[in-house]
């Protein structure tokens, strides 16, 4: 299996923004440096994983109110 061509730093952030294709007009990022551009990645990931790790606890505690026998099975109901 090949490897993907290797990224850059301004691919990825495209990437993260939601632009898989890398089609859109991308200038507003043209003022930013490259270190500029990663600090942003960065920062971009960094807050979707606290969001993701919040929504993951207030989950936890919603279902925390469901009888113990039950979590499971509703969590797999309500999270395919």
């Amino acid at each position: 299996m090949s490897k993907p061509p290797a990224q850059t730093v301004h691919d990825e952030l495209l990437l993260e923004l939601g632009d898989p294709s890398g089609t859109s007009d991308s200038a507003f990022l043209d003022p930013l440096s490259a270190a500029e551009q990663g600090e942003l990645l960065a920062a971009i990931r960094r807050t979707r994983r606290a969001q993701k790790n919040a929504l993951d606890t207030a989950i936890d505690k919603g279902l925390g109110m469901a009888p113990l026998l039950l979590r499971g099975p509703l969590k797999r109901i309500l999270f395919p």
